[in-house]
């Protein structure tokens, strides 16, 4: 009897050790089981979120506010854009005996120039001239624009193309009106100041109704005018006609002429504008339209407004001198946000004055397939 009660009582041990160590072992693998699954957990959970800021990422982010600041090529470090504070007074006279040289400007241009214009008012200035007028009707008939019924008045071309184109192209004409070449050189450097200027000004009327500018039409004007001092430079002075011609940057023109004349184009143009008594404002444009070469000239004293055309018109005519002078086609292969290579002299400070002045958008559609398909198409439809 002592035998089986030993013997019960080892067996009951036996069995309450077993079960001892089997929950023992059960609680160490569902711990373990539960560590991995945390981790795996929160592994997953980063995984998710990582791609959840990825999608929902807008495609101009950029981190605009902790942009990398690149230093300033030494050539524009070196370089000093003239301004009319440094101008002295033989200078002066040098800038108003350029003037004088060349033809005063076609009534049409001043009328053009002056403010908005309603449909009415338009078709009244050009009528004013015959000869133009054809012009006009010319050009809207051309590849250039892909009509596909003729059209056989003004009225019609308004229509058809909007206020805003027909008035760029009326700008344009009186323009090459005002001005005459004395030889083929001088003739084909003339040219290629209408190119630039009149694609600019098509791309200019782009970029302020994708972002929705409301004097968008005044750009496109705006960016024709911004070639008046080139335009009176090279009349006057037909030796410079080199530096209109293919190949030639813009940081070189620009450099060459205030090296032999100690003046620019911008503050001839200005001067012009003055003289026919255009509205201040763009007086004022004209002579800070090479500001965002260095990014130095005192444009704070501007409003916003007329900060935002300066910019927009300066990023407009440097597009379209590259696809003019330099055979530059594709506005993606420009690279013109690219501050770090310096490809272009001329875009250098123009990614940070867009952040600066609250043009982020336009830096989102330089990156926009979209609107780059749209550019190329001007540019094959002005150069073709």
């Amino acid at each position: 009897m002592v035998y089986s009660l030993i013997t019960i009582l080892i067996i009951t041990t036996l069995t309450l050790l077993w079960i001892v160590l089997r929950r023992s072992k059960n609680s160490d693998v569902k711990l373990a089981t539960n560590k991995k699954f945390n981790q795996e957990s929160l592994t997953s959970r980063r995984v998710s979120l990582s791609n959840k800021t990825d999608v929902t990422t807008p495609i101009n982010h950029t981190l605009d506010s902790c942009e990398q600041v690149y230093e300033a090529p030494e050539l524009l470090k070196e370089f000093n854009l003239i301004t009319f504070s440094d101008v002295c007074e033989t200078q002066h006279q040098a800038t108003l005996s350029m003037m004088q040289k060349y033809r005063k400007p076609h009534p049409m241009l001043i009328s053009l120039a002056k403010g908005q214009v309603t449909q009415q008012e338009l078709v009244t200035i050009v009528k004013s001239d015959a000869k133009i007028a054809g012009r006009i009707l010319f050009v809207v008939n051309s590849p250039r624009f892909g009509v596909q019924q003729p059209i056989k008045d003004i009225n019609h071309a308004i229509m058809y193309l909007g206020l805003s184109e027909v008035r760029a192209i009326a700008t344009e004409l009186a323009l090459k009106a005002s001005f005459e070449s004395n030889n083929d050189e001088q003739e084909q450097s003339f040219n290629n100041i209408w190119k630039a200027s009149a694609l600019a000004s098509s791309i200019s009327l782009e970029l302020g109704k994708v972002i929705g500018k409301d004097n968008a039409s005044e750009l496109s004007t705006l960016c024709l005018l911004f070639y008046l001092g080139d335009l009176i430079l090279l009349s006057s002075n037909p030796d410079l006609s080199y530096l209109y011609k293919n190949g030639i940057s813009f940081y070189q023109r620009i450099n060459e002429t205030q090296i032999k004349y100690k003046t620019n184009s911008s503050l001839i143009g200005s001067k012009a504008a003055s003289t026919w008594e255009l509205p201040e404002t763009m007086v004022k444009d004209i002579e800070y339209n090479l500001s965002p070469l260095t990014n130095e000239q005192n444009i704070q004293t501007l409003n916003d407004e007329d900060k935002m055309d300066i910019i927009i018109c300066y990023l407009s005519c440097r597009i379209a001198e590259l696809a003019v002078f330099e055979q530059k086609s594709n506005v993606k292969e420009m690279d013109i946000l690219n501050q770090n290579d310096n490809i272009h002299l001329e875009f250098f400070h123009i990614n940070s004055m867009l952040s600066h002045y609250s043009l982020i958008q336009i830096k989102t559609l330089l990156r926009a397939n979209d609107f780059a398909n749209r550019a190329n198409i001007i540019i094959s439809k002005h150069i073709n």
